[in-house]
């Protein structure tokens, strides 16, 4: 599995697998973000492996994420939109959190890092 998006009822679910590079995550969210900037999304990063990962990593996500999501193809989002990614490990979480802080800078939407998943999706639903 490298990664798999399901739409679950208010938000959309996405997978990433162990053996998932950073340019998959890139070409994914670069063919995908057109179809999920209208809803939340939770990214399970529970089985990735983040022992390669650096805060350069993080950095470089967000300001390709951020071209990505400027790209006049796609679809403008909502200030209220949410994204939540969920973690299994200190190392993961750590990372998460700091992809967290440069997103909430330069990305339109609000981030979550959790470590349970029914919490991830309660932040996700709450208010809808």
């Amino acid at each position: 599995m490298a990664i798999v998006s399901v739409r679950e009822d208010g938000f959309t679910s996405i997978s990433v697998g162990a053996d998932t590079s950073r340019s998959d995550l890139i070409e994914f969210v670069s063919n995908q973000f057109p179809k999920m900037s209208d809803s939340h999304t939770l990214w399970d990063l529970s089985l990735y492996n983040f022992d390669s990962s650096s805060a350069d990593s993080a950095r470089l996500l967000v300001y390709e994420f951020e071209l990505i999501s400027s790209n006049p193809s796609s679809t403008k989002s909502s200030p209220t939109r949410k994204c939540a990614i969920l973690v299994d490990s200190d190392l993961s979480f750590g990372m998460a959190r700091m992809f967290q802080a440069l997103a909430d800078q330069r990305l339109n939407m609000e981030y979550g890092v959790f470590r349970e998943k029914s919490e991830a999706i309660a932040w996700l639903t709450q208010g809808n």
